[in-house]
């Protein structure tokens, strides 16, 4: 991906430390939880990329194109779920940016969430940023986070 540059991709995280985005449109997410009824680790990191993906999707861009995750984790157990499925996800030299809070969620009882920034593959003349169910896409210009 010429437009998306990983700084540092680690092949034992599944991440990279930070990623250079060219300059495109970011979809911003709302935070997803997977529902505290699956109790296994890796069953809900599932459930969330399944419908992360789904987010992304109708905002016009895909799990591909994510540069940085935040995931909200209760446990250890959970970062090392969601580092084998982004390993799965990610299998290039591209992997997006990660971090992650442990703590108890706002899900209660729940496992895991996250929110993300994904880039858009082309600018569609918006100057100004759209809203959109449980998105907002920032128009292209310089960012700094």
């Amino acid at each position: 991906m010429n437009d998306l540059q990983a700084i540092d991709p680690n092949p034992k995280s599944g991440s990279s430390a930070a990623v250079v985005v060219g300059d495109l449109p970011l979809v911003h997410t709302e935070q997803l939880f997977a529902p505290a009824s699956l109790a296994s680790a890796d069953a809900a990191v599932e459930d969330l990329f399944r419908r992360m993906s789904d987010l992304l999707e109708t905002a016009g861009t895909s799990l591909q194109r994510v540069v940085r995750w935040h995931f909200y984790v209760a446990n250890d157990a959970v970062v090392a779920a969601v580092q084998s499925r982004l390993l799965a996800a990610y299998p290039d030299d591209y992997r997006p940016a990660a971090t992650y809070v442990a703590g108890k969620l706002a899900e209660r009882d729940g496992l895991i969430g996250a929110d993300c920034v994904a880039a858009q593959t082309e600018t569609k003349g918006n100057a100004a940023v759209v809203r959109l169910a449980g998105a907002a896409v920032l128009p292209p210009t310089y960012k700094l986070y």
